[in-house]
């Protein structure tokens, strides 16, 4: 039998709060991006915190053939989020100026909307960029 004084209580309950409810608090996004009905090939989106939980960073995530995925540490908080959108169009390269390498054209004009994320996690996210 395992005896806790009560000067060691408050301790003990707390470190049993922090094994079972803390921790780093952000969840893992993965989801899928379309323009015009088809999935974005290749873009960027990026997550910037408007109101959340807690302080939270902006993060991105790269799109690659309609599906973005971010980790769990890197991670959401719950809360309301401004998420931007960008993508190019593979087929439409047209020469840089400065090195000769190629550039390509955007995909459309860049896209936002803004997403609460709730307090379950993880997250899916589907994005519809629609077609102006």
């Amino acid at each position: 039998m395992v005896l806790i004084s009560r000067k060691t209580l408050p301790f003990v309950l707390l470190l049993v709060l922090c094994f079972f409810g803390c921790g780093s608090g952000t969840h893992s996004l993965t989801g899928t991006a379309t323009y015009d009905d088809r999935p974005i090939e290749s873009g960027t989106m990026s997550l910037i915190p408007i109101e959340t939980q807690r302080e939270a960073a902006g993060t991105t995530a790269t799109i690659t053939n309609g599906k973005f995925s971010i980790p769990a540490k890197v991670g959401i908080v719950p809360g309301i989020y401004r998420i931007s959108v960008e993508a190019v169009d593979l087929t439409k390269a047209v020469p840089a100026t400065y090195d000769g390498s190629e550039i390509f054209a955007p995909l459309f004009p860049a896209y936002s909307m803004d997403h609460t994320f709730s307090a379950q996690g993880p997250y899916t996210l589907e994005i519809i960029v629609p077609k102006k």
